[in-house]
């Protein structure tokens, strides 16, 4: 007795160009899956994250401590590929999946200040959530007839996909960016001499405060610690 697949895939792998891995966000493979059982997956230990969002049904996507609901609506999901992920379809449904496998210099910092680890589910705007399913088939055309300029192309896309998740959670917000004096003049010491061995309180007393004092500030207002910041 045959037993029908709990998946089915169509997916499409890229190989961008060598100028495009060391300059841009550059897409590793893009595809959209229909899920009837679960489905686990294991560790992919290459570069890159995946973003991730419903096309219909529910569900639900366990990764380790976390278990986030899958449905349709202004959500997104962002994550590594470093742990074990199971895919749970709502008893009798089908949960349909599109996916953006993706990486680009720099990309663990950004995905540190996003908390993906913690925090890999995002709520974004109706519209927003609309310009992240709109960008899928323009994705597979690029990717599929490589039109003049399409790596560029992809990562003008992908650098608006994540500045909504920045939105998301609320970062580099208009409001968040003016500093305190103190900190300021700690931040342009460095800037005037970006490889001097600086030392925590040498820039505690430039900023004009004791050092435990410009370690909280800091720390409050830049969510990193000095040492992690030099």
């Amino acid at each position: 007795m045959s037993r029908t697949p709990s998946i089915t895939k169509d997916y499409t792998f890229v190989s961008p160009s060598p100028i495009a891995r060391r300059l841009l966000w550059h897409v590793l493979g893009t595809g959209r899956t229909w899920i009837s059982g679960p489905v686990r997956q294991e560790p992919f230990i290459n570069p890159g994250a995946v973003l991730l969002w419903v096309e219909s049904g529910t569900g639900t996507l366990e990764m380790g401590q976390h278990r986030c609901r899958l449905e349709r609506g202004p959500k997104l999901w962002l994550f590594k590929l470093v742990k074990p992920r199971l895919f749970t379809p709502a008893r009798k449904g089908q949960l349909v999946i599109s996916t953006i496998r993706f990486s680009g210099p720099g990309l663990e910092p950004w995905l540190e200040v996003l908390d993906v680890t913690h925090a890999p589910e995002f709520t974004v705007g109706a519209s927003q959530a609309a310009e992240v399913r709109a960008l899928y088939p323009r994705l597979q055309r690029w990717v599929n007839e490589y039109p003049p300029r399409w790596e560029r192309r992809v990562h003008g896309a992908l650098t608006s996909v994540l500045d909504k998740l920045l939105d998301a959670r609320k970062l580099l917000l208009t409001n968040q960016t003016d500093l305190p004096e103190s900190i300021t003049r700690a931040l342009n010491a460095i800037a005037v001499e970006p490889f001097r061995d600086w030392r925590a309180r040498e820039l505690a007393a430039r900023a004009g405060l004791n050092y435990a004092s410009f370690r909280a500030l800091f720390r409050q207002h830049l969510h990193e610690t000095i040492h992690e910041h030099l």
